[in-house]
């Protein structure tokens, strides 16, 4: 055919994000980021290769668009190569993804923290990276003229960029939009084809004098919300320090000590939405055993439903928490423990830990792109209350002194409600009461 449209999107990556990749033994990672192999280790870029976001694409599309342009969806099983049907395709053509310059690759230390014992877990100390917030460019092209209605589509596409995208990581939404069309029976439009493609394919590229522009100024701005969705936010103040982030070997007044840094994104403390999950996580459980929920399978449905577990993903999601702009960002403490043999400083202990000062303000933000039924919401501001009464705190020394945030007076997410363990059951699509007989579990 000889017209060709070539579409060029941005993308404007709200946070943090992470495609995953494998260690390259230069980096060492336990959850490393797919890297552009073509900048050295000195300067590592981060990688998104096209395939991550055709697939947060064909869910944007309605069926019969997606199977149109990005061709049908692979099944459910594997399938011997021979017995692919190939005679379908999409229209759509992916070509590639750049980045700015901006997204920089980060790394940071991380565990899990154990309910009951309210301290690390064993084994589950890692290190891992994640990239931070910019643009993106994605480039595609299809056969025939311009199709107003995909550019409708585009334009309001709400891509999800890598993994943890419950934990606040990777939320994005379309900023730019341009599309090209050529015919290449024409000499002018074939000689920029051949010779200056390649320039276009670049986030500065500028649009060439040929072929024709179409005019999106009024599509983009207007991104799809889902009716249904939920939200819950809450501006929280801090009451006593609050640190999460990892240590750093440090020298004070020419000593050896440790000094826990805490942890940043765009250059601000924040919390990260991994730790508002967790919070949640284990709030909820107490709050259901509290309740007289003590059947373990049933529990752990509640809890998958909202928050997810190996099989599927929660429908809660959690936005990074980062400080809202105070003269001190953050403060410092220095701590000597005490030898308990012989009652003096413990040698080798002293270490001093960053943490957000009292007084800043903290907003956090949960979603969910479905409905959530009352009766779970009630489940979340339970530990909303919980954390506000200073019953649980988060971060580091919550025995110590650290980690006590209290929400504003007469904030929404404070009004809580008894809890009905039949009606959080039922509002729970997956618990056994309300699974076909069936495939009820035996009990």
């Amino acid at each position: 055919m000889s017209t060709v449209t070539l579409l060029r999107v941005t993308i404007a990556v709200a946070g943090r994000w992470a495609v995953g990749g494998v260690d390259d033994g230069v980096h060492a990672a336990d959850l490393p980021v797919l890297r552009d192999l073509r900048h050295t280790s000195d300067s590592p870029r981060a990688h998104i290769p096209a395939t991550s976001l055709a697939g947060s694409l064909r869910a944007h599309l309605d069926p019969t668009a997606a199977e149109r342009w990005l061709g049908p969806e692979p099944g459910s099983k594997e399938l011997a190569t021979g017995s692919l049907d190939r005679s379908r395709q999409g229209l759509l053509r992916l070509l590639g993804v750049t980045l700015d310059d901006s997204m920089s690759v980060h790394q940071r230390k991380a565990t899990a923290v154990d309910g009951q014992r309210r301290a690390a877990s064993g084994g589950t100390f890692r290190t891992e990276e994640w990239v931070s917030g910019g643009r993106l460019t994605m480039f595609m092209e299809h056969p025939g003229p311009y199709d107003a209605s995909l550019g409708a589509m585009l334009a309001t596409w709400r891509p999800v960029v890598g993994r943890s995208r419950t934990s606040g990581m990777g939320i994005a939404q379309v900023v730019d939009f341009d599309a090209l069309t050529l015919d290449l029976t024409r000499k002018a439009d074939l000689h920029w084809w051949i010779g200056q493609r390649r320039e276009w394919l670049d986030p500065a590229g500028a649009l060439p004098l040929v072929g024709t522009q179409p005019n999106l100024d009024g599509v983009l701005g207007v991104p799809r919300k889902p009716a249904d969705g939920w939200s819950m936010s809450i501006e929280w103040t801090v009451a006593e320090p609050v640190h999460i982030g990892f240590d750093s070997p440090a020298s004070v007044e020419g000593q050896s000590s440790k000094v826990a840094l805490i942890f940043r994104v765009g250059g601000r403390p924040a919390v990260p939405g991994s730790s508002w999950k967790g919070i949640y996580r284990h709030g909820v459980n107490h709050v259901l055993l509290c309740a007289g929920l003590r059947d373990d399978t049933d529990r752990h449905e509640v809890l998958a439903h909202l928050f997810g577990d190996t099989r599927r993903r929660g429908v809660v999601q959690f936005a990074d928490a980062q400080v809202l702009g105070t003269e001190t960002d953050s403060c410092t403490r220095t701590h000597a423990p005490i030898d308990r043999f012989t009652g003096g400083a413990k040698r080798g202990a002293l270490h001093t830990i960053e943490a957000i000062p009292r007084g800043s303000t903290l907003p956090q933000q949960m979603f969910a792109l479905e409905a959530v039924p009352a009766p779970l919401t009630n489940l979340l501001r339970h530990v909303v209350r919980d954390l506000h009464d200073g019953f649980r705190s988060i971060g580091r020394g919550s025995s110590r002194g650290y980690g006590w945030i209290k929400a504003p007076a007469g904030d929404p997410s404070l009004a809580t409600q008894p809890v009905v363990l039949a009606e959080v059951l039922a509002a729970c699509p997956t618990s056994r009461s309300n699974r076909p007989l069936g495939e009820q579990d035996e009990s």
